[in-house]
């Protein structure tokens, strides 16, 4: 891949939001590139995100991003509809760029934009398509990575441009902990892009070995964040961090209330129970944390909210 284009010829339009995002326009200004247009889901749809990462590290508001740096925003419905493209076309867009995008973009989108259609995937493909990071926590995993790719209609599939991986050093992993490294490495590889891209180098495409991969669905906390009691220790505080903060918590029920178990951790036990009282709180300790009786070990629960 190679776009024989001066800086001040290229214009981007980055899809999606969040603090990549944010940061990769940084890069784009300061490298002299214009000022990038952004197109994202409408506001009311980032109310979500905005409560539940509004005090995380990991979180920027394109928003306010972009009045700060007076960019130009577009909110859409869906990115491969007429109106939205006429709108980019109207801003001189040339090339595409996905961060953490909602849509799956369309063929006769990529043909539009000749090709140049390209996202960076907090994965390392082809080996995690798809959902990534809550799966490296529940699998214990002790790799992350993220890919610069050409996109292609099918998720996650087309050629890869730019890829890194680094090892996972903590034992007991939480979504905030993955999504810093990916975010440094994100910064890393946006930058060398930049560089070639700037200085006309050759971008070497590697064709995606499709039965080496591994495709991940989305989840969703509130609906696939409940609790089996059946699970041994070691997977149930592994499924309580990967639905963690920032989100809402993996959650169980309790006198027909419901609970989200924020934080936890391993108590060994030598007693084994029978599996009538997995589930089973049988201490309320003098910090306020709970024993709760597993298929082997106890698991000792730190942070309860009441309610998903």
């Amino acid at each position: 891949m190679i776009i024989k284009l001066p800086v001040d010829r290229i214009k981007f339009g980055l899809i999606g939001s969040g603090k990549v995002c944010v940061e990769f326009s940084k890069i784009l200004i300061k490298n002299g590139f214009p000022k990038p247009v952004i197109v994202t889901w409408p506001k009311v749809r980032h109310k979500r995100d905005k409560v539940l990462l509004r005090n995380n590290t990991n979180y920027a508001d394109v928003f306010s991003f972009s009045k700060k740096y007076d960019i130009t925003i577009i909110e859409s419905i869906n990115i491969n509809n007429d109106d939205t493209l006429d709108l980019l076309e109207k801003y001189n867009v040339n090339i595409l760029f996905s961060i953490k995008s909602r849509w799956i973009i369309k063929d006769y989108v990529i043909k539009k934009f000749d090709g140049n259609v390209i996202n960076i995937h907090q994965g390392y493909l082809p080996f995690e398509r798809g959902s990534v990071t809550y799966q490296k926590i529940m699998n214990g995993f002790k790799q992350t990575g993220v890919t610069i790719h050409l996109v292609s209609p099918t998720i996650d599939t087309g050629d890869i441009l730019y890829r890194e991986k680094r090892e996972i050093t903590t034992n007991n992993p939480t979504i905030d902990i993955i999504n810093d490294i990916n975010f440094r490495i994100s910064i890393k590889l946006l930058n060398e892009f930049v560089y070639d891209l700037k200085g006309m180098i050759e971008i070497k495409q590697i064709k995606q070995e499709n039965d080496a991969s591994i495709y991940m669905p989305q989840f969703y906390t509130e609906i696939n964040g409940a609790i089996n009691w059946v699970w041994d220790a070691l997977s149930i505080d592994r499924f309580i961090r990967a639905f963690g903060p920032p989100m809402p918590g993996a959650f169980t029920f309790y006198k027909d209330k419901i609970f989200s178990l924020l934080e936890s951790y391993i108590e060994k036990s030598n007693k084994k129970y029978h599996p009538y009282f997995y589930g089973r709180i049988v201490t309320i300790k003098d910090d306020g944390s709970m024993r709760i009786i597993t298929k082997d070990d106890y698991l000792i629960v730190s942070k309860v909210r009441y309610g998903k």
